[in-house]
């Protein structure tokens, strides 16, 4: 509705005392597209009827609606340019042959070299197949300050990820029955072997020997993300 608030009417003035009859309106926010609305009557002439009222809410809401739209067109930028840092939905250059012996399980033939007899391994470990566990092998907290998977396992080894939190912390472990191999995926990070502690940053590599004690130090305050292999002792 028409506001009316800034518009001041004359009031009736006192007997024996004459007042201007004049319709007054007060400053309008012209920037705002504030506007007098006139009523045109032919014997009487113009008459001020309304207050335009300003854009400001339609504007405010129009800007919210663009900044929304903004958010999301980036949200689906940087998806897309994370999807493609990580390889992830790549567009192939080339045509596979017809003739190739193509699988989409994880499960894959081959020979076991104790009995010489073809058996199925699970050897693949897809991004979408991974969950990622916190230190105490419980769903993920936002207070945990690392998470770790582990995509492969089998009896001689296994390999994984583990993100560290920002500015976080692994705390001091000793390897007893394996040698861990780790490579810096994205981060810089504090790494403590034995007694020394050396700075590494991303697409370095390391490894902890056998019965070591290590630990890792986040110095961004972003995560940082490594995969390892951990190489199990066979007796």
């Amino acid at each position: 509705m028409p506001q009316k608030s800034k518009i001041i009417y004359p009031e009736p003035a006192p007997e024996g005392i004459r007042r201007s009859r004049r319709v007054r309106v007060q400053t309008l926010e012209s920037h705002k597209m504030e506007r007098i609305v006139y009523d045109y009557r032919r014997r009487s002439g113009v008459h001020v009827m309304a207050i335009q009222p300003s854009n400001e809410a339609k504007y405010l809401a129009h800007s919210e609606k663009l900044a929304k739209a903004r958010l999301k067109r980036n949200k689906l930028k940087k998806a897309k340019q994370r999807r493609q840092k990580d390889g992830r939905n790549l567009s192939m250059h080339t045509v596979l042959p017809d003739d190739l012996e193509m699988t989409f399980g994880h499960e894959l033939p081959i020979i076991n070299p104790e009995t010489n007899q073809e058996v199925f391994v699970d050897c693949i470990a897809q991004q979408d197949s991974i969950v990622y566990i916190g230190p105490n092998g419980e769903s993920p907290k936002a207070s945990d300050p690392f998470v770790m998977c582990r995509a492969v396992n089998q009896r001689s080894f296994s390999a994984g990820e583990i993100i560290l939190r920002g500015l976080a912390e692994k705390p001091l472990q000793r390897i007893t029955s394996s040698t861990l191999i780790f490579r810096i995926l994205h981060g810089k990070l504090a790494v403590t072997i034995h007694r020394k502690v050396t700075v590494l940053e991303t697409g370095d590599t390391f490894f902890i020997p056998l019965d070591t004690t290590y630990s890792l130090r986040n110095l961004r305050n972003e995560e940082a993300k490594l995969s390892y292999v951990n190489i199990l002792k066979i007796e």
